[in-house]
């Protein structure tokens, strides 16, 4: 399951991870994150990205696969890109993901990952946005907006 939240003040969107997925999940994953960022009228480089691993097991190889291809194939990419895992087998998962991806780190808690992904030097958030909703489209307004999948 996966629930994608945006705060636009910070320019960034967060996806919130958990239990086991499958392909089809990750591929509606990159589709509705890449389709969020063209609501916001973000280009690449011009948004944060958190994504919330925590919650995960182990996944199978066909979905670190699928996640790994997503990764090297985003059209739209952030900034910088923390991820938050779970239990210590993951984080080898979670690396081998992330190898084909530079300004990316792996964090213990979310709150670490903020941190990195909001340092000063990393990131200007005062570029000029789209005046885009501020939701997923076809989701309400509220702020953060969130979608939740299973």
């Amino acid at each position: 399951m996966f629930a994608i939240e945006i705060d636009p003040e910070c320019k960034l969107i967060t996806i919130r991870l958990s239990g086991l997925l499958t392909v089809e999940e990750v591929e509606r994953l990159l589709h509705q994150e890449q389709s969020a960022v063209v609501a916001l009228g973000y280009r690449s480089g011009e948004y944060l990205l958190l994504v919330d691993a925590s919650g995960c097991v182990i996944q199978s190889q066909e979905v670190i696969a699928a996640f790994q291809a997503a990764v090297a194939a985003t059209r739209l990419s952030a900034a910088r890109v923390a991820v938050v895992r779970g239990p210590s087998l993951t984080l080898l998962q979670t690396q081998r993901i992330l190898r084909v991806r530079e300004n990316a780190q792996i964090a213990a808690t979310e709150v670490e990952a903020r941190a990195w992904l909001m340092r000063a030097d990393s990131f200007s958030r005062s570029a000029p946005v789209s005046s885009a909703p501020s939701a997923l489209p076809g989701a309400p307004a509220r702020a953060p907006a969130t979608q939740r999948h299973s």
